[in-house]
């Protein structure tokens, strides 16, 4: 299937469609090219102020008006701090929350594949009958995304909201991706621990995490053996590396 990022925000949003983006094309979907139409648009979203989620807002209204038969799947801060918000939006199919995220992936596979397993059906049809399938709490069928559903998550009656409890996750996704041809942004750190008065931050991220220093290593190795010439470390709050 063609699938279009839209990213919103940090450069970390930006490092995280771009890796989710890369695993699609090596799972055989494609990119979608401003000329063409997508079958699924992933809108990844900041939080920070009102106007970033003004603006979350008006790029989904407007993705859905120029491509009212694509998939419109919402992810990043704003699905995860207001997921009943978010699906209330004309035209959104799923709001995954920041750990949900990486469940984009198979989720567009199966997508893909119901599609073509039910006769004369549409994206809209295949999507419905992901929503139809998933178990109670809003967390898709195992089957689909290959993980299992927990009660920490927030239902919705449709079943298209997988949020659960970022404060709870202790797991670090690491990624590591190019915005071009020799720059590459290294994920080092998520999420923050400083709940400050005015800032969203540790209630979209979670709480601050970071992977072992040699898989960080591993990391960088990999980008510079696929041409990258300059490392960009990024995250969260790096300075909160290691503790």
């Amino acid at each position: 299937m063609k699938v279009r990022f839209v990213t919103l925000g940090c450069k970390l949003n930006f490092a995280e469609s771009s890796a989710l983006g890369k695993e699609l094309l090596l799972r055989g979907h494609q990119r979608a090219s401003l000329q063409e139409v997508p079958d699924v648009c992933v809108v990844n979203t900041c939080s920070v102020t009102d106007t970033a989620d003004h603006k979350d807002r008006q790029t989904i209204n407007q993705l859905h008006r120029k491509y009212p038969n694509a998939i419109i799947i919402v992810t990043g801060c704003y699905a995860q701090l207001q997921p009943e918000q978010v699906s209330q939006i004309e035209g959104v199919d799923y709001v995954l929350g920041q750990n949900e995220k990486y469940e984009i992936t198979q989720l567009v596979d199966d997508i893909e594949r119901l599609r073509d397993s039910l006769e004369d059906a549409s994206l809209q049809d295949a999507a419905s009958a992901a929503i139809g399938r998933a178990k109670p709490y809003g967390v898709l069928d195992a089957t689909l995304l290959g993980d299992t559903p927990t009660p920490d998550t927030r239902h919705h009656a449709q079943n298209k909201i997988q949020v659960g409890a970022i404060r709870e996750v202790d797991e670090f996704h690491g990624v590591h991706s190019a915005d071009d041809r020799t720059r590459c942004f290294i994920k080092v750190q998520d999420g923050c621990n400083y709940f400050c008065s005015y800032c969203t931050i540790p209630y979209a991220r979670g709480k601050s995490r970071n992977p072992k220093i040699s898989e960080v290593v591993a990391d960088a190795k990999q980008a510079l053996e696929q041409g990258a010439k300059e490392l960009i470390i990024t995250g969260v709050n790096i300075g909160d590396f290691g503790r």
